[in-house]
């Protein structure tokens, strides 16, 4: 029991750090330790991020051709940098970089993706968006992970567009990452234990996948089974 909220307490800490939803450039959020925990373990720092490996070169790779920002905190590629009003993040290794960064965005604005998410809406028309994807990169108070932003934001409007998106979104860094979880030296609040780097979990389902060329009567006929 003791192990399963310790668990809870970790994961929550880095969800903290993820949901933050603020744009590229901007100062980073004070993470702030409770008192009681410091006085229990001597001070001792729960959950607090610490720089991670040193991140892949990605000087080699010639991104001219896409609309990329840089600064100190990460990469954005895209229209639109700013991810808050969103909850699409997902945490990568220190092999994930701007090349990965940018099979990400023209994976995610391509026409493949763009059929897909088609498919969990029709008959209803989807109407035309860009997709910015921003890469931050680790540091003390901040995890390395990935970040997405809808041009317009079609998903506040239509709950199949937020599964859909989230869930295309989350296989495909899923499938372009491949290095190992990121120690950040997380440690169990009850007893100060070493946490266990682990892979990230997905969020999202896919939605269910309609045959945009028959009706809509037909399609639900297809789904009943009739």
């Amino acid at each position: 029991m003791n192990q399963r909220r310790s668990d809870t307490r970790v994961q929550r800490t880095r969800r903290s750090r993820i949901r933050s939803g603020r744009s590229l450039g901007s100062p980073l959020t004070s993470l702030v330790l409770p008192a009681l925990v410091a006085a229990v373990l001597g001070a001792l720092t729960i959950g607090c991020g610490r720089p991670g490996p040193p991140r892949p070169a990605d000087n080699g790779l010639n991104l001219s051709g896409l609309p990329t920002q840089r600064t100190t905190d990460g990469i954005a590629i895209g229209d639109n940098p700013n991810t808050s009003g969103n909850s699409f993040s997902r945490g990568v290794s220190a092999q994930f970089g701007e090349a990965e960064l940018s099979r990400l965005y023209l994976q995610l604005n391509g026409p493949a993706v763009k059929s897909r998410l088609r498919s969990y809406v029709c008959p209803t028309a989807l109407p035309s968006f860009t997709i910015t994807v921003v890469l931050w990169y680790e540091g003390s108070y901040q995890e390395r992970l990935v970040r997405l932003q809808m041009t317009p934001p079609l998903y506040r409007q239509d709950g199949r567009i937020e599964g859909g998106i989230g869930y295309l979104f989350e296989q495909a860094v899923k499938a372009l990452d491949n290095g190992p979880p990121i120690d950040y030296g997380y440690r169990h609040p009850l007893d100060g234990s070493k946490a266990v780097p682990r892979p990230e979990t997905d969020t999202y389902s896919e939605p269910e996948v309609h045959n945009c060329d028959r009706s809509d009567d037909q399609n639900r006929d297809a789904g009943s089974g009739r």
